[in-house]
């Protein structure tokens, strides 16, 4: 499973024809196009499990208790850190930890090397042990991890909370 990720996200980065690295506003349509192409494998039997990637742009507002919380940015200006999460969606969900550490290894370094690294100041790979349940449906999925591509006003915004934390 492993190798089947890493080989996929390897080929669509010679597809996109990634010079050095990969242009700011080509990072979401990347990983758009890295979901579909999880969502096609196992479509065909490729792979056994959904595999979900997306890249959203997020920021942290403070909430009514004082404490801080995530919430989805407008847009480039407006976001304090990109976010890279990965999912396997499985009837019966597993917290495969080694699986999850092997796929964070092996893709960390190749998300690292393409990303236009001058935007941000620090990355993050964080290993969600947490289950959820997607309203709705019967499935659940088991996060791999998110990758937080931290923006310099991410830290410039909340000195004053980083220091408490």
């Amino acid at each position: 499973m492993k190798e089947k990720i890493t080989n996929t996200i390897k080929q669509h980065i010679s597809s996109f024809e990634i010079v050095d690295k990969l242009p700011l506003e080509n990072v979401e349509n990347f990983f758009n196009t890295l979901d579909k192409e999880f969502a096609r494998q196992y479509d065909y039997g490729e792979i056994p499990y959904k595999i979900e990637v997306s890249a959203t742009l997020h920021k942290w507002i403070e909430d009514s208790d004082g404490g801080m919380t995530e919430a989805c940015a407008d847009d480039w200006d407006d976001a304090e850190h990109l976010v890279v999460f990965m999912c396997i969606k499985r009837f019966r969900p597993r917290k495969d930890k080694k699986l999850h550490k092997e796929i964070i290894e092996a893709c960390m370094p190749i998300f690292k090397e393409i990303m236009p690294m001058q935007h941000f100041v620090s990355v993050e790979a964080e290993d969600v042990e947490d289950f959820e349940w997607i309203i709705g449906q019967d499935k659940f999925y088991e996060n791999i991890c998110n990758y937080s591509f931290m923006k310099k006003n991410y830290y410039d915004n909340h000195k004053s909370f980083l220091k408490n934390s």
